[in-house]
């Protein structure tokens, strides 16, 4: 949660997840950021009282992963959980 507050901190540290490091490659305005790690890579999406963490690996890409962790937010943040 503290990375949503200041993401900055994640360019020189990176995000862990699982005991994987991944590097930060975008942190966007709807609380998401986004890292990599070679052909993988993660997506954190926040809502009010949960983090979504989407991980995907070749052939899927950041941009489908970002889509569907950004829907199933929406559709949680929708219902009030």
């Amino acid at each position: 949660m503290k990375a949503f507050e200041r993401p900055e901190k994640l360019v020189q540290k990176g995000l862990r997840i699982g005991g994987t490091k991944y590097e930060l490659t975008q942190v966007e305005e709807e609380d998401v950021i986004n890292g990599q790690k070679g052909t993988s890579g993660i997506v954190v999406k926040k809502t009010n009282q949960a983090l979504l963490v989407g991980i995907y690996d070749k052939p899927m890409t950041l941009a489908l992963c970002n889509a569907i962790v950004k829907r199933v937010g929406s559709y949680i943040i929708e219902q009030h959980y």
